[in-house]
């Protein structure tokens, strides 16, 4: 960087490798609690807590110090539970610890016994109290089982209660997943094969009882569905969304209820499937709905846009909204309420995007914020250049050490590097450019 007036460099050369490595590990994890004022990121081996409104870290009185694989709120917001996996870099036992939100003091920790141990799928408090839910598959024999465990209010011991479910043979192919509602009253078990996955239905009437098989849920009917697209139930348990497989280029999704099983909203025509060699970490997209169960919601990095639908009227409420770098995250979060977008990259700057998505969901448009003639969220940089929203007048030119950091207008927080924040107070453009000589200089050189 350059003084124009004085004809010297201002700066020294950015170093292109620095911030490159900031101590993120693939597996970087965030979530936000259910109020949406509170985000979580683990990276590393600390957990950070940041206020989700103004973009501050939170200062604890004790910081969480911990290696992590998963992490979750409780559904009041008190605690944070971590779960940690063995893997290459850890070889111990795997450890849930619970941790409070407001201190970061440790609240309990149990190391799984072999009982419990087995592949760990994930962990989750249910969607009505502090019961802490695990769930994975367990060696039995020579096969293999589900294993769902429930924990009391925020306690560890022994669990509460412990069902099991069967979990059907792929026969090599992929691999044998579990989804469970947030009430942990039903689940679906998903049999891949190497294009698609079919599924089967357990239910119970009480976390006490055992699954059985759902009488209503009529696998031929349901269909098969995307291996690569999203699949989840909403808030309450009461509706279940996927992707199913079809040989189109744009994607579908489709609303199921739960109790009878009946399709209750679509197919909501998305964006286009994931075509080439490789899946991005996300597959073709992430589902999720309003906290009330009326809206759905679909974000796609292939497109990089976001749809939201009223699920009983089947109107487009909003989108595609084309914005928030989405192409460049690998993992979307949504918050509840709508109001919050995290973008997790897990390139050679791994980070994560907190973005201000304040009434889009609910259909308002949203108006522009800060910035520079048309540099918003949604502006492009193509070749290291910024383009004007909706035509291809040239605003600047970015260096390609600051491209992927670069501050947005909507940003709330950019974590685990320095982002290149713009100040546009003296910026000259388009027809304004001529103002960046100096007439007194050009004057005396004349």
């Amino acid at each position: 960087m350059w003084d124009y007036q004085r004809h010297a460099r201002a700066l020294p050369p950015v170093d292109p490798t620095i911030n490159r490595y900031t101590g993120f590990m693939v597996g970087t994890t965030a979530v936000v609690s259910p109020c949406g004022k509170t985000l979580a990121v683990g990276y590393g081996n600390k957990i950070t807590l940041w206020n989700a409104t103004t973009g501050k870290p939170i200062n604890l009185s004790h910081p969480i110090q911990t290696r992590h694989d998963i992490l979750a709120f409780s559904s009041d917001g008190r605690y944070i539970a971590s779960l940690t996996v063995p893997d290459t870099r850890y070889d111990g036992s795997p450890v849930i610890s619970i941790w409070d939100a407001a201190t970061g003091l440790s609240h309990c920790r149990l190391v799984i016994t072999p009982t419990h141990k087995g592949s760990l799928e994930w962990l989750f408090f249910l969607s009505n109290d502090n019961r802490l839910v695990l769930s994975g598959l367990r060696e039995e024999g020579e096969g293999q089982k589900f294993v769902v465990h429930i924990w009391g209010d925020a306690t560890l011991g022994e669990p509460c209660t412990t069902a099991t479910l069967p979990c059907i043979s792929s026969r090599g192919v992929g691999f044998p997943s579990l989804l469970l509602s947030p009430d942990v009253l039903t689940a679906i078990i998903l049999k891949h094969t190497s294009t698609n996955a079919i599924l089967h239905c357990r239910c119970r009437n009480s976390i006490e009882e055992q699954f059985v098989p759902h009488a209503l849920f009529n696998a031929a009917a349901f269909g098969i569905v995307d291996t690569f697209g999203a699949a989840v139930f909403s808030p309450s348990g009461r509706f279940f969304a996927s992707i199913p497989d079809h040989t189109g280029i744009l994607l579908q999704i489709r609303v199921w209820e739960t109790k009878t099983w009946t399709e209750v909203g679509g197919p909501f025509e998305t964006g286009k499937r994931w075509i080439g060699k490789g899946i991005p970490w996300g597959g073709n997209g992430y589902i999720s709905f309003s906290p009330d169960d009326h809206l759905i919601r679909f974000t796609s990095m292939q497109d990089g846009a976001i749809w939201v639908w009223n699920i009983h009227t089947g109107s487009l409420v909003a989108g595609p909204w084309r914005g928030y770098d989405l192409r460049q995250g690998d993992r979307i979060i949504i918050s509840s309420d709508g109001e919050k977008l995290v973008s997790i990259s897990f390139g050679q700057l791994e980070m994560v995007r907190l973005w201000d998505t304040y009434g889009f969901c609910i259909g308002q448009a949203q108006e522009p914020v800060g910035g520079v003639g048309d540099f918003g969220d949604r502006t492009l940089i193509q070749n290291g250049w910024v383009k004007e929203e909706g035509n291809d007048s040239l605003l600047f030119w970015v260096p390609l050490e600051h491209r992927d950091k670069l501050w947005r207008p909507r940003n709330i927080a950019v974590i685990g590097v320095t982002p290149t924040k713009l100040d546009f107070r003296t910026f000259k453009y388009g027809r304004e450019w001529g103002e960046c000589i100096d007439k007194e200089y050009m004057a005396n050189t004349g």
